[in-house]
């Protein structure tokens, strides 16, 4: 909500998934949200392990490391560095550095095909609203698959299981069908 309220000055809304309510009959309210939640991302970095154990307001993992990451973002993209300095505000505030990283885009490009960055901040944009026509971002093979990029077969079993339900979604013939199969692929 902060995004939509302080990046794009209250003309959005949130959404939860890489579907926008723009997808019309593809889009859901039905997948999972996640709302900004800071006492449970607490909870949440303290399960895994990390603590300020030097009373800093620093997260340290248990080798007494700082807990930091860094995220590549667009040069010149005001939306997307509004939007990433929002982020970093708040990983602060969690105890949480975030370093950013701007980059033209052929280098973030780059840095994404080796393989090499802890995050990146960037969108898509889709050219068709209608999921059988952008294959490649959905199935594990696809050349703009961003959870593992770059294999040849499903790297987990939950992205083995959206290729699954994306063949069966652009082969079925009824729209209310292709509707729920795309809905369970935006679950997984």
């Amino acid at each position: 909500q902060a995004i939509a309220n302080i990046v794009y000055l209250g003309a959005a809304v949130p959404v939860f998934g890489p579907i926008t309510p723009r997808h019309g009959k593809w889009y859901s309210t039905e997948i999972p949200a996640y709302p900004y939640d800071p006492a449970k991302a607490r909870r949440l970095l303290a399960a895994s392990g990390l603590s300020d154990r030097h009373g800093n307001g620093q997260l340290e993992d248990a080798a007494g490391a700082p807990v930091r990451f860094s995220v590549l973002v667009q040069k010149d993209a005001t939306i997307r560095e509004r939007t990433v300095a929002l982020l970093q505000e708040q990983f602060r505030a969690l105890g949480v550095s975030l370093d950013v990283v701007g980059l033209d885009l052929g280098s973030i490009g780059k840095r994404w095909f080796a393989g090499d960055y802890d995050s990146i901040f960037h969108g898509f944009q889709a050219s068709a609203t209608d999921p059988a026509m952008n294959l490649d971002l959905w199935l594990s093979s696809g050349n703009s698959h961003f959870w593992n990029p770059g294999q040849a077969r499903p790297a987990t079993e939950w992205e083995a299981r959206i290729d699954d339900l994306m063949r069966q979604q652009v082969q079925a013939q009824d729209p209310a069908e292709r509707q729920r199969l795309f809905l369970e692929a935006q679950r997984v």
